[in-house]
């Protein structure tokens, strides 16, 4: 049986591994936990309660008896209301700070968390609603421990709120609609660290491959054109991505757009603008990314990474979409990593269950290249290629709207655009040749 590989911190110095995934957030916050607490406060109330009533009976009991004579049984009502004051206070003091978390753990920035929507290797991501604005967002909630300051000493800590800035810094400046949009970010008063995001309406690749099987080699296109060109604009900004994959592409009606595709979780940007001092702040001889989507020169622990290497990526990609399969599978991820390095991509044709148009599969080859001279040396050298295959009934939006009205029903249909569909076609079929064009400028 083949493991499908998770993302992982891969240390070449050494050759071990260390699974991201168990990188926790906010464990104190949990439903379960919550629960716990409750039950623990409710414990100590009913015992306080208990006592309290006991004294009140042996004092009742000593003044009825002794009038006001102290004794004995009097000391012990004393004793015991005092026990029941104590844990009375406590329940409340407990009572108090459980309500204080609650109320901290839902509120961050300007965002009131809502609804948990998914768990991943670096934290959770929960659904998020402004509360001026009522605004709906995604919020990504990052335990420091994920973000390099696992052993919690201050200078780690440092290190990793320099880090985590830096990082939401880099995607805030990218300004193309195929990039998520970031809203907010900062630091919780429990020291965790969170992402405000554009709350989208979709899948990510990777869900929709496993829902409805190999995709159309026309949307394909479609697709990786508009994934090619969010990376475009942080590749000119000086960024590399470093784990494109599958999971942070996301396919989306986006207001009267159909297939609309957002790049994911530039958490692993590197912005090669910075000097080498700058770089320090990442985690010292350590790679991070998913190894089913890993370059060569990644795997091997080479330090100048650049654009090339998101380009195989999105190669991996392609053949994931095409195919429905990982390029290399092993039953290890060290297994995984070598055939990356050493192996020959398969052929497409094995797999794809159509007939592929002319010069779609040397083009997706050409991106898996082990040498990064021998791939596309840009994005727009991709998007170029791409859209010079001539394929027979090309994908537009009125073909992918049918799609998603025919398959995912919950997403209401926009009856209003009615007899301007043609139109909207147009425009977006000639935003498509202008983009050709463009690129066969360059």
């Amino acid at each position: 049986m083949t493991q499908n590989p998770r993302e992982v911190h891969f240390i070449p110095t050494h050759g071990t591994v260390t699974d991201a995934v168990n990188a926790e957030v906010r464990d104190d916050i949990r439903p379960e936990m919550m629960v716990r607490r409750g039950q623990r406060i409710g414990r100590l109330a009913i015992a306080g309660m208990f006592f309290w009533v006991t004294s009140l009976v042996l004092a009742l009991v000593t003044l009825n008896l002794h009038g006001l004579v102290l004794n004995w049984t009097h000391s012990l009502a004393i004793a015991t209301g005092t026990v029941a004051l104590v844990l009375v206070g406590v329940s409340v003091r407990n009572l108090y700070l459980l309500v204080s978390t609650i109320r901290g753990s839902a509120n961050m920035g300007s965002y009131t968390l809502e609804r948990l929507l998914g768990k991943g290797g670096m934290g959770e991501v929960w659904s998020a609603k402004h509360r001026l604005l009522a605004r709906p967002a995604a919020v990504k909630l990052i335990k420091a421990q994920a973000m390099g300051a696992g052993s919690g000493s201050s200078a780690d800590v440092g290190t990793a709120r320099v880090r985590f800035a830096r990082e939401a810094q880099a995607i805030a400046r990218l300004s193309s609609p195929h990039t998520v949009q970031l809203f907010d970010f900062g630091i919780a008063d429990s020291g965790d660290f969170y992402y405000v995001m554009e709350l989208l309406n979709g899948f990510t690749m990777e869900q929709m491959v496993e829902r409805y099987g190999q995709v159309d080699p026309a949307r394909v296109i479609y697709l990786i054109v508009q994934a090619a060109e969010s990376l475009a604009e942080a590749h000119q900004a000086g960024l590399v991505h470093r784990d494109v994959k599958p999971a942070n592409i996301f396919v989306c009606r986006y207001g009267m757009r159909y297939d609309f595709v957002k790049v994911l979780d530039f958490g692993l940007v590197k912005d090669r603008t910075r000097d080498v001092t700058a770089q320090t702040v990442t985690t010292d001889g350590t790679i991070t990314g998913t190894p089913a989507y890993m370059a060569p020169e990644v795997a091997l622990g080479k330090i100048n990474i650049d654009a090339r290497a998101d380009i195989y990526s999105l190669g991996c990609v392609a053949f994931w979409l095409l195919t429905g399969k990982n390029l290399f599978e092993g039953d290890t991820v060290m297994e995984v990593l070598v055939r990356h390095v050493n192996a020959k991509p398969p052929s497409l044709r094995e797999y794809v269950e159509v007939e592929l148009p002319a010069g779609l599969e040397e083009a997706v080859l050409r991106t898996l290249a082990k040498d990064p001279d021998e791939r596309p040396q840009t994005m727009d050298e991709l998007i170029h290629e791409l859209l010079s295959v001539k394929v027979a009934a090309p994908w537009n939006f009125a073909r992918a709207r049918r799609w998603w009205e025919a398959h995912v029903p919950e997403v209401p249909s926009v009856s209003a655009i009615g007899a301007d569909s043609a139109v909207r076609d147009r425009a977006v079929n000639d935003a498509v040749a202008q983009a050709a064009a463009v690129s066969s400028e360059k």
